[in-house]
């Protein structure tokens, strides 16, 4: 499976904060993407691969920024409830102080509840921008109507000159966002009824605090 799309903001008057606390335009912001994926890495059926690469400029001043992510898994067939365990690794690039080009890369669509979501609750704090992130997943099946989904998450600051609140990010000597656990359910009750439970923990790092 491959994928590509090449899109701009052609019109908005909608802005985001730069690291040095100043308000930019998305208009005129332009991302091309890639994605490649598989569910028979070197041939063997239930090794999956899926990654993805954005590269983001803009028209109206200097910006070059990227963000990309990796995922590896395996679905273990033989095994009670089918476990798949899966591993991604994620960037999403800040800036550089030491560059007149805006490297923070802005994801201002992004969501959902899998694909770029970096943790459940992480997610309303930080977003996907100046972040580094590994998760962890472990999906089980234990009747066909059940999915149970488990990530642990590992976040980390990509800078270190992202204002953290009350004092620069450069001044913190740890990186660490913080580590959250994520429990989702599905259960499809009957074909008209569908229940979707959601719970996350985060245990916030320095560079929050």
């Amino acid at each position: 499976e491959l994928g590509a799309v090449d899109h701009e903001v052609s019109e908005s008057g909608s802005r985001y904060t730069l690291p040095d606390g100043s308000r930019a335009p998305r208009e005129g912001q332009r991302i091309g993407n890639l994605r490649v994926a598989t569910r028979r890495l070197t041939g063997l059926e239930g090794l999956e691969l899926e990654a993805e690469l954005a590269c983001q400029t803009q028209r109206r001043f200097d910006m070059e920024a990227d963000a990309w992510y990796l995922s590896l898994g395996d679905t273990l067939r033989s095994w009670s409830w089918k476990p798949v365990l899966t591993y991604r690794s994620a960037s999403f690039e800040g800036d550089d102080s030491a560059s007149v080009t805006n490297e923070r890369f802005d994801a201002p669509m992004s969501g959902g509840t899998d694909t770029w979501l970096q943790g459940k609750v992480f997610r309303r704090a930080i977003g996907n921008s100046n972040l580094v992130s590994h998760r962890l997943r472990l999906f089980l099946t234990p009747t066909p109507k059940l999915g149970v989904t488990i990530d642990y998450y590992n976040l980390w600051a990509d800078e270190l000159n992202n204002r953290g609140g009350a004092r620069p990010l450069q001044e913190l000597a740890d990186r660490s966002y913080g580590q959250e656990l994520d429990v989702s359910v599905r259960w499809g009750i009957s074909k008209q009824l569908f229940l979707l439970g959601l719970v996350g923990v985060a245990d916030p790092g320095p560079a929050i605090d």
